[in-house]
């Protein structure tokens, strides 16, 4: 399992758009989840498409779980 951080980069894994399996790390500051791990993206320009964590787009928002 594979920690990302959105201020290392904005992957699909730290992606309020993104429906795959993940948990936020103890402080909430990070995303452990499968490199390999697929979700859908729900964001309008690419909703339904299948993305994986370490994806990215210029459509990126902070997970709502994460710490500001």
């Amino acid at each position: 399992m594979a920690l990302f951080q959105p201020e290392l980069g904005k992957n699909c894994a730290t992606c309020n758009f993104w429906t795959g399996s993940r948990k936020t790390n103890d402080i909430h500051s990070g995303v452990r989840a499968e490199t390999n791990c697929c979700g859908e993206c729900m964001q309008a320009k690419y909703k339904g498409l299948r993305r994986f964590a370490t994806n990215s787009c210029l459509k990126w928002r902070r997970w709502n779980a994460l710490a500001s």
